[in-house]
């Protein structure tokens, strides 16, 4: 025990005799209390060396960066400085020119939609336009038509010729004709020979009154030639006959042009009805 004492140093433990006990207990206590302590001391002293190796690190780099420094002048700082604030200030302004880049861009952008809208309200307007010229010539055309409408008279009697007196009179407004004996019809319910004997009607009627005023006299205007291509496919032969006469009559003033394939029933219908025309027949074999 006296041995273990003066190895640690420890004055404040008195020496202990080898039949002396009666401390021991406190003894031991004050050799724990110190034994701790060195075992504290031992820590800080390992937490200062870790210290102190970080230290000589730093002071390491710190060294080499002082070597770096060390050829640097005051012109040099001075010349750094001035490049970093050169830097900062195109900085700005590239900051600044992207700025205004970004708004030029959204500018155009806008632009660019205007024009798009610009241009689709241009092609509205063009086609709104186109519409109203149409509109107005099929408004003109319409108020010559009606201007004419009174000498349709004509094309009423076409019609009653055609129709061997059975529809005698044609109603522009509500779209129908009519005869004493069989009342009104609408032309949408007319059978089909007998809206094309309407449709023949009123070409005959219109032929007729372009060649003349609204008084019905001669306006020395060219006279309209006729065409007819086997338009009388849905007639029977008494209508056939009716109509073949009314071309005959017009046919005075207006050059008539009539097709047919049934050649041997239209001349057997023109020998009867006693119409003169001029007929050229082709051979089939020839096509």
């Amino acid at each position: 025990m006296n041995d273990f004492i003066k190895e640690l140093n420890a004055d404040d433990i008195d020496y202990a005799n080898k039949y002396d006990f009666n401390n021991t207990e406190i003894i031991l206590d004050k050799i724990k209390d110190i034994l701790n302590q060195e075992i504290k001391k031992e820590g800080q002293i390992s937490s200062y060396k870790n210290k102190l190796k970080e230290t000589e690190e730093k002071l390491i780099q710190y060294s080499e960066e002082v070597k770096q420094l060390e050829g640097i002048t005051y012109d040099d700082l001075e010349r750094i400085k001035t490049e970093k604030d050169n830097i900062t200030r195109t900085y700005g302004q590239k900051e600044q020119e992207k700025s205004t880049l970004e708004q030029v861009s959204g500018l155009i952008e806008l632009k660019n939609n205007k024009n798009i809208k610009t241009n689709t309200t241009k092609e509205f307007l063009k086609t709104l336009m186109v519409k109203e010229i149409i509109y107005n010539l099929i408004i003109s055309a319409k108020e010559k038509f009606n201007e004419k409408q009174p000498n349709l008279v004509c094309a009423k009697n076409y019609l009653s010729k055609i129709t061997c007196g059975r529809y005698n009179e044609i109603d522009f407004e509500n779209k129908t004709i009519s005869g004493e004996n069989i009342g009104e019809k609408d032309w949408d319910k007319l059978s089909r020979g007998t809206k094309e004997q309407l449709y023949l009607a009123l070409r005959l009627g219109f032929a007729e009154n372009f060649s003349n005023d609204i008084n019905g006299n001669n306006n020395n205007l060219p006279d309209m030639p006729l065409i007819i291509d086997d338009a009388f496919v849905n007639f029977d032969k008494t209508r056939t006959g009716a109509i073949l006469k009314c071309l005959e009559k017009i046919s005075k003033n207006n050059q008539v042009f009539f097709f047919t394939c049934h050649t041997d029933n239209v001349k057997e219908i023109l020998e009867r009805e006693k119409i003169k025309y001029n007929g050229i027949e082709l051979d089939n074999s020839e096509f």
